[in-house]
């Protein structure tokens, strides 16, 4: 006997996980839409300022030299999109509904699609992201003045794996050294329950933080990628410290079917897209480590 279902409005809710990088890193405001072509910041010193001796009286003559270096930063822009294809009979007609739905896929789905690309740098169309985490060479712009880091190299602070709980060590040392302010650390969403567990993590104004305050960033986009871009053997991964991260994101651009039109004719399927573009930079430092994960993906 055949049934008649009854389509309703409301569903399951969809609720991000917490600890995300876009719920961890600054979001920046920006009116003018021209950072979409890529920012250049002008990157604070990160070093550690000088000590002199100066007691009392003395003939001694100190020479005080510059110990910080004024440095400039720049970001590429990436877009992300949400898309959704139906028969042009019913929602296919229904240019609301379909920017409804794409717009709830991107929603749904951008956190992650960030986290993937800021770690691993890989785009869909098979271009480059800069800057990212898992990256073993420096890239410069140097066809402009002043000169702008696009891309650092990570510093790996250990030659081996170690225990999640040392790699947190090693990095928390590291960035200590090198940034000296609260830092962001990348894990993978499996090194989150081993982390808790023996207390290195605690939640803390809606992040999680280690007892230092540096800002622990849990991704759920599954990347374990190393600097030289090669994923490790299955138990282990890749993680990251950085200096603070922000990104700058533009409202939902809706775009129909690319070029112009709502229609797939490949496929005689109505397509719909809408994206945001993104840019993500971080401050100063780019520390890794080999952790031992057991329960890692392969």
């Amino acid at each position: 006997m055949a049934q008649t279902l009854q389509e309703v409005e409301t569903g399951p809710q969809y609720t991000p996980l917490r600890y995300g990088l876009l719920s961890a890193a600054r979001s920046v405001p920006d009116a003018n839409g021209h950072w979409q072509n890529g920012t250049l910041i002008r990157v604070d010193p990160c070093e550690p300022a000088a000590v002199v001796t100066g007691a009392g009286c003395t003939t001694a003559v100190h020479t005080k030299v510059p110990t910080g270096t004024i440095g400039w930063s720049a970001a590429q822009p990436f877009q992300v999109y949400g898309a959704v294809q139906c028969s042009p009979v019913g929602w296919g007609d229904d240019v609301a509904e379909l920017e409804r739905l794409a717009t709830q896929h991107l929603t749904n789905g951008e956190g992650r699609a960030v986290e993937h690309a800021f770690w691993t740098g890989q785009a869909q169309d098979g271009g480059v992201i800069y800057p990212h985490l898992a990256a073993d060479d420096e890239v410069l712009l140097d066809d402009m003045t002043p000169v702008a880091e696009l891309q650092s190299a990570a510093v790996v602070v250990s030659g081996g794996p170690v225990g999640v709980m040392e790699g947190i060590q090693l990095l928390e040392g590291a960035l200590a050294q090198c940034y000296g302010g609260e830092g962001f650390i990348h894990i993978p969403a499996t090194a989150v329950a081993r982390l808790s567990n023996v207390g290195v993590v605690r939640e803390q104004g809606g992040q999680l933080r280690t007892l230092l305050g540096n800002t622990v960033v849990v991704y759920s986009s599954g990347d374990r990628e190393g600097p030289d871009g090669s994923n490790p053997p299955a138990g282990q991964s890749w993680i990251y410290a950085t200096g603070s991260v922000w990104y700058r994101r533009s409202p939902v651009k809706a775009l129909g079917r690319r070029p112009g039109d709502f229609l797939a004719r490949d496929k005689n399927t109505m397509f719909y897209v809408v994206e945001r573009t993104y840019v993500v930079d971080w401050d100063c430092c780019h520390l890794a480590v080999l952790v031992e994960i057991p329960g890692a993906a392969t």
